[in-house]
């Protein structure tokens, strides 16, 4: 291993041990090189969060700064020399563990998804969201686990999905307080529940 690479795995893990939380305590289950990946991959998503929940910036110059992210993350992947210390090791990540880049760019898209928030008409919308913010994470975390079969695909995307419903339904009154609601207004009209209500935590319709 390159001095470059074992510096960026180094990084991953300092960020990982720092900011992970819960997370960093669930992937120390796992054995050590799925360990290490995993922080290698939090670190690479946890940058793209980052990116696109700076309030300190306005949306536009938060949509310009993960484009250039998005540039980044493909110049590494294609062998060039990149500034940010999460690129050696996550393009390592991503070469032997046969990831497909497009798990990653769904992911920065759907951050960048997150700063034009316009809520979902239906169930379907908000499930094409959750593949991006979660389902597409998930894709991610099996190449890293291994697994046998197309048919584990799909279960990924689900587990996603129901992770992302839960938060969801956890935060209902933290996101609509910074404008966003994530449940469909066919949902919200078919038991007579409005947007409003959420925004003003009405429990009583």
């Amino acid at each position: 291993m390159s001095s470059a690479l074992a510096e960026s795995f180094a990084w991953c893990k300092s960020l990982t041990k720092r900011t992970a939380g819960n997370f960093y305590f669930s992937f120390l289950t796992l054995p050590a090189d799925q360990l290490r990946d995993m922080g290698v991959l939090y670190a690479f998503m946890r940058g793209t969060d980052d990116l696109g929940d700076d309030l300190s910036l306005p949306v536009a110059d938060r949509e310009a700064a993960l484009s250039i992210w998005q540039a980044e993350l493909h110049a590494a992947l294609n062998g060039d020399d990149t500034q940010h210390p999460v690129f050696p090791a996550l393009t390592d990540l991503v070469q032997r563990c046969g990831i497909p880049p497009e798990y990653l760019d769904a992911v920065i898209e759907g951050v960048r998804m997150d700063l034009f928030p316009r809520g979902f008409e239906t169930f379907e919308e908000l499930s094409r969201y959750c593949y991006h913010v979660a389902g597409a994470v998930g894709l991610c975390c099996i190449h890293i686990w291994g697994f046998e079969g197309d048919a584990a695909l799909p279960l990924a995307v689900d587990c996603g999905l129901a992770f992302q419903l839960t938060n969801i339904l956890r935060d209902l009154g933290e996101d609509a307080a910074m404008g966003r609601v994530y449940l469909p207004r066919e949902d919200l009209e078919r038991f007579g529940y409005r947007q409003e209500d959420i925004e003003t935590h009405c429990r009583d319709r």
